[in-house]
């Protein structure tokens, strides 16, 4: 009786924080989401501890888009542990990626990149956890400078069906930072016109527009077109 008692509770305090967030209580939805990660067992029940990861996922996801990468990462981590103790392989998959975003900002890319490589073993079926991680590694490899690696990963990404706006925006905008690295900066400058327009269209947040923006500015500028770089900088500030 206790497992399922105990499931209910995590699943009712969970579908509380929800709701909270929902209606944009951001300070109550974290506050019933961190009771939950509070009450985490890691001698539980697979169903007591569904909503106590799920609990993880959504404080770490909140650290991490506030800018609070180390308490992030602790989350993260947490629920990667809670996961594996159920053998809850998906959550697997979304916790490596998340931890492999971290370790990506801080430009640890051996460590991001074992994360993402870590977190395609867990995909399963989920082909947009899949595509999300293999857009993730082609754009690790292209900072690296590794051209032959992110063009795989491009191949890679291609392969699963990209159903949703952001999908399409990172596609594109990742390979058009690949063309950057490869010096065809016409082709390149032409497709981040191509995101940034689709970004606008498709009401993305300003985010996606501002990126391929500062995409057109740096190669503008690497093709030593001056009027064309101030015109775009101008633009993003």
């Amino acid at each position: 009786m206790r497992s399922g008692s105990a499931s209910h509770e995590n699943a009712n305090l969970l579908a509380r924080g929800d709701s909270a967030m929902n209606r944009g209580d951001r300070k109550q939805a974290m506050i019933d989401y961190m009771l939950l990660c509070d009450r985490a067992d890691f001698n539980a029940s697979p169903e007591e501890t569904d909503a106590c990861i799920d609990a993880h996922l959504r404080v770490g996801d909140e650290y991490f888009y506030s800018g609070h990468y180390i308490e992030s990462l602790n989350y993260y981590l947490r629920g990667l542990e809670l996961s594996d103790r159920s053998g809850d392989k998906h959550s697997l998959g979304v916790f490596y990626k998340n931890i492999g975003n971290i370790y990506s900002v801080f430009k640890d890319h051996e460590q991001s990149l074992a994360k993402y490589e870590e977190g395609l073993r867990h995909c399963g079926a989920d082909s947009v956890l899949a595509l999300k991680i293999c857009q993730n590694m082609m754009g690790t490899y292209t900072e690296l400078h590794d051209v032959a690696k992110a063009r795989l990963y491009r191949e890679k990404a291609l392969r699963y069906r990209c159903d949703y706006p952001v999908g399409h925006f990172m596609n594109d905008y990742n390979y058009a930072l690949l063309l950057h690295e490869e010096k065809e900066y016409d082709r390149s400058i032409a497709l981040f016109r191509k995101t940034a327009a689709y970004a606008r269209a498709n009401s993305l947040d300003p985010k996606y527009e501002c990126s391929a923006i500062e995409g057109l500015y740096k190669a503008y500028a690497a093709a030593g077109n001056s009027d064309s770089t101030f015109f775009y900088l101008n633009l993003c500030n």
